[in-house]
């Protein structure tokens, strides 16, 4: 379970809201899908 957190940490977000924009279909992230494939914490105003 540690290695996979260290390859999360490694992960180069630069927060351009790409990833967030495109969750659909991880199922991982299935509880964080707005119903359109955003991330319901992705603010898009910001």
């Amino acid at each position: 379970m540690k290695g996979s957190q260290e390859k999360l940490d490694r992960f180069p977000c630069t927060s351009c809201g790409l990833c967030c924009k495109n969750i659909t279909g991880i199922i991982e992230l299935v509880g964080f899908d707005a119903g359109n494939g955003v991330c319901k914490f992705l603010d898009l105003k910001t």
